[in-house]
């Protein structure tokens, strides 16, 4: 399992946003985004807005007059391709995700015998006393989490065991659970992995209540979405059927007038054959004149579709964005504690490993997101950002040796609480800082030297071949330099 471990800080580094094409206009402002149509007279750029996270967060199109533009500056080929895809999943991925949710399988369960919804995946399955559509977005979040890292990693799955997964409605029962299941808690804790059993446990803090509100209006939205085309593609269906129905009466009349020519036999038969001939071919250009006049009165209430289908997936994207919002905490628990799992289940196995690497990974990974099939990764995390940044104002931020050798992050009673969050934070950031500065065998050696007793302090110390001071001076001057 070492040389995955390499790889890990190897490529925890987030990935920097793709260069998009530029559009530089004579005024001396900047576009940028993805030229999608261009003639002699104006270009077509789709304007892409990125998340915290790196994923798109909103695209929209701008159209741009050449005798405006000063200059413009295009990407290669396969960075477009790879932008587009983004693009394209950002405005499918609600659709995909209606689709992944509904082969989640949801019926009763129990949690310490209360009565609870499980919701089963092909990798999960969550027990929780919330919603059921909250246990179906949890179990497909997880399910994505654990995809993304199964990609990026280059790993395989193992069987098909469902990592089980318990999340209560609030804090208290979360703690209460804790308490009578395995006889103690931890302050402060918003998740934890059981390594033991083989299960997270978390909550949810969100109000039930306004999240079904929300829900719903999503949920109309889409119902809306759907007549809108039902009744356009009706529209159209009725005056299709009529032009084939129109064309076949045509087609009869035609056949009877031929039968009855043939029957007569008069000497003029050929002519008369043409001219039932030139008689359907002038009906058939009648009735497509009909029809395209049809399809152009159809005009009108196409784009009235068109732009309530629009407004219908505005309010879907707000709502969504509302209620990602309201979850982002959990969602980044569940993040950081299936990383955990991961790591458990896959990419370490049953060894040990210092505890800074595996909580500094964990709470880098709490930042991912899922586009177009790939995990992104990298973006500073705020929360721990904060923390790291004013412990380090207030000269509160724990010695590194501690947090290396695990000690900080050990919580015996509330007041042990704000060191253990410390800890935390440094780990992320001492994890940022090396992932660009250690070497994959670095990183091998200095995980096996620990497997094999040395002092995870000294190790790292020596892998790096810098005394911890000046590591803790160059994290501290990483740290400050994220945006």
């Amino acid at each position: 399992m070492l040389p995955a471990i390499g790889i890990v800080l190897m490529t925890l580094l987030g990935q920097t946003a793709q260069a998009r094409d530029e559009i530089l206009l004579k005024d001396g402002r900047k576009l940028t985004g993805l030229i999608e149509e261009e003639d002699d007279e104006r270009v077509v750029l789709r304007i892409i807005v990125k998340g915290a996270k790196g994923e798109t967060a909103v695209t929209g199109k701008t159209t741009v007059l050449r005798e405006e533009i000063a200059e413009i500056r295009k990407i290669a080929e396969d960075a477009r391709d790879d932008e587009k895809a983004k693009v394209d999943a950002f405005e499918d991925r609600e659709w995909e995700r209606e689709k992944r949710l509904a082969r989640i399988a949801v019926g009763p369960a129990r949690i310490a015998g209360r009565d609870a919804i499980a919701a089963k995946g092909d990798l999960f399955v969550v027990r929780t006393t919330c919603d059921e559509d909250f246990a179906r977005a949890a179990c497909d979040t997880l399910q994505q989490a654990y995809e993304g890292y199964l990609r990026h990693f280059k790993l395989r799955r193992k069987g098909r065991v469902t990592l089980p997964v318990i999340i209560l409605e609030s804090p208290a029962a979360y703690h209460e659970h804790l308490q009578k299941t395995y006889g103690g808690t931890v302050p402060g804790s918003l998740g934890v992995y059981i390594t033991d059993d083989n299960v997270i446990v978390t909550f949810n803090s969100v109000q039930k209540e306004e999240a079904a509100r929300i829900r719903g209006v999503i949920v109309e939205a889409r119902r809306k979405i759907e007549e809108f085309r039902k009744e356009l593609l009706e529209h159209e269906r009725k005056v299709n059927d009529r032009a084939k129905e129109v064309k076949g009466d045509v087609v009869k009349e035609a056949a009877k007038a031929k039968a009855g020519i043939r029957r007569a036999d008069p000497p003029n038969r050929p002519a008369l054959l043409k001219e039932v001939d030139d008689w359907v071919a002038s009906e058939f250009r009648r009735i497509d004149r009909w029809k395209a006049d049809g399809m152009k009165h159809l005009g009108g209430y196409r784009k009235a579709a068109s732009d309530g289908i629009a407004e219908c997936r505005r309010v879907i994207r707000h709502n969504e964005g509302v209620i990602r919002e309201q979850n982002r905490g959990m969602l980044e628990t569940l993040f950081h504690e299936c990383f955990h799992a991961f790591a458990r289940n896959l990419l370490y196995g049953d060894k040990e490993i210092p505890r800074w690497l595996n909580e500094g990974m964990a709470c880098y990974f709490e930042m991912s997101v899922m586009e177009a099939g790939e995990l992104l990764h990298g973006a500073p995390n705020r929360d721990r950002l904060k923390l790291y940044r004013d412990a380090a104002a207030k000269g509160k931020l724990p010695r590194l040796d501690a947090v290396l050798r695990g000690t900080d992050f050990v919580v015996e009673h509330k007041g042990h609480i704000d060191r253990a969050v410390s800890a935390y934070a440094m780990s992320w950031a001492l994890a940022h800082y090396l992932s660009t500065r250690m070497t994959r065998d670095q990183m091998d050696g200095y995980v096996a030297s620990v497997a094999a007793g040395a002092d995870p302090a000294d190790a790292l110390a020596r892998a790096l071949g810098q005394p911890l001071s000046r590591i803790d001076e160059a994290v501290r001057a990483h740290v400050a330099a994220l945006r």
